[in-house]
């Protein structure tokens, strides 16, 4: 059976992991978008995103390290 809750762990911790990576990948898509249909429809939704990848980072990094 799939251990979900593991899964959705690792994904956290890839994220947090990686969200500068992530946030610049953002970025650059935001700007190729927003050239398309405007920067002002996309720059809220690359803040959102912004905001998630940074809380996403912090509550990682204030998790107790796993002992391996």
């Amino acid at each position: 059976m799939v251990d979900f809750g593991g899964l959705a762990d690792k994904a956290k911790d890839l994220i947090a992991d990686n969200s500068e990576k992530i946030k610049s990948g953002v970025e650059t898509a935001g700007n190729f978008v927003g050239e398309k249909i405007g920067h002002e429809k996309v720059d809220g939704i690359e803040d959102k995103i912004d905001g998630f990848v940074d809380k996403l980072a912090a509550e990682q990094a204030a998790k107790p390290a796993d002992p391996a």
